[in-house]
């Protein structure tokens, strides 16, 4: 049996369509458990009209987190395999099926499932990379994400494999993915790609918001936490690797923050000056200043504009 876990916080205009393509499965042995993050909108009472089909978990406090809610569905499923759904997600009917036909062929622990992105109201499919290598799934997760899906999502697990591992605490929103993974991916050779299977991913979806100025912490709090998990497992072949990744996530922040104009240039400067004087940004590249950073990023961020605006024409 695949459990299929939906985190659900206001999604009343996708929800349905979540469920719908969990219960129209070619394959029928399922349980589906929607775990409701106290949600505020319409969305349990859309749940609660398939009510005889499916698992509805409410939560006692909104925890604003798919970590968590994604935890409490795995207490809670029967399957011997797990599979995860956003709540403005969907899967081909058939997605499933030709999961466990590659999982029984391979006798697979993780199961990939080609990804189809969609723009948020428009349901333009966009297909990432055909071919993923799934012998780099850990570097994925500590340094680099084009090698290999991140996201919880998409994937076909084997619960057993799941359960086994201890789960690394992280309390930020940002990456949680790569976090909930890396132990996961760590503890099997075993992982397969079935491009006959797709998962539909909804571009502005369940963890997509504006400009958060806190996520810079997150960034942070991720780095530390690689960086710790790499050097005690012996990768400390990834550690400039992930240095260099959180460099980089400096500066998208500081082309965020420029493009949110939510402060003034003085204001963002200051802001910045004051982060990286934190002791944290010590032993980082020596031209981290804040005037610097910022300037640079701007003139980036300039560029790109222009390069937008000319390609219309």
């Amino acid at each position: 049996m695949i459990s299929i876990i939906i985190p659900l916080y206001n999604k009343e205009n996708s929800i349905r369509r979540a469920i719908e393509s969990a219960l129209n499965q070619t394959y029928n042995n399922i349980e589906i458990i929607v775990v409701n993050d106290c949600s505020t909108d319409n969305s349990l009472s859309i749940c609660n009209e398939y009510a005889d089909k499916i698992s509805i978990i409410t939560t006692k406090q909104n925890s604003g987190r798919p970590y968590y809610t994604r935890q409490v569905g795995i207490e809670q499923a029967n399957g011997e395999f797990i599979t995860f759904i956003d709540a403005d997600d969907f899967l081909n009917n058939d997605a499933l099926n030709k999961c466990i036909e590659m999982q029984k062929k391979t006798n697979a622990d993780i199961v990939q499932m080609k990804i189809s992105r969609r723009i948020t109201n428009l349901n333009i499919p966009v297909s990432f990379k055909s071919e993923y290598d799934t012998s780099k799934a850990i570097d994925a997760c500590l340094y680099n994400e084009y090698f290999f899906p991140i996201q919880c999502w998409g994937k076909l697990y084997r619960t057993k494999l799941i359960r086994s591992v201890t789960p690394i605490s992280y309390s930020g929103f940002w990456g949680e993915d790569r976090i909930f993974n890396l132990p996961i991916f760590a503890a099997t050779s075993n992982i397969q790609y079935a491009p006959s299977a797709q998962y539909n991913y909804t571009w502005g979806g369940i963890t997509t918001s504006g400009f958060n100025i806190d996520t810079l912490q997150d960034y942070k709090q991720i780095y530390q936490i690689k960086s710790d998990w790499a050097s005690a497992n012996n990768y400390d072949y990834s550690l400039i690797a992930i240095r260099r990744e959180l460099i980089k996530l400096l500066r998208y922040h500081i082309r965020q923050l420029i493009n949110s104009k939510t402060m003034s240039q003085n204001e963002a400067i200051n802001y910045l000056n004051k982060e990286i004087s934190q002791p944290f940004w010590k032993d980082f590249e020596q031209n981290l200043f804040g005037l610097e950073l910022y300037q640079r990023e701007k003139r980036s961020f300039t560029r790109k504009i222009k390069h937008s605006i000319s390609s219309l024409f």
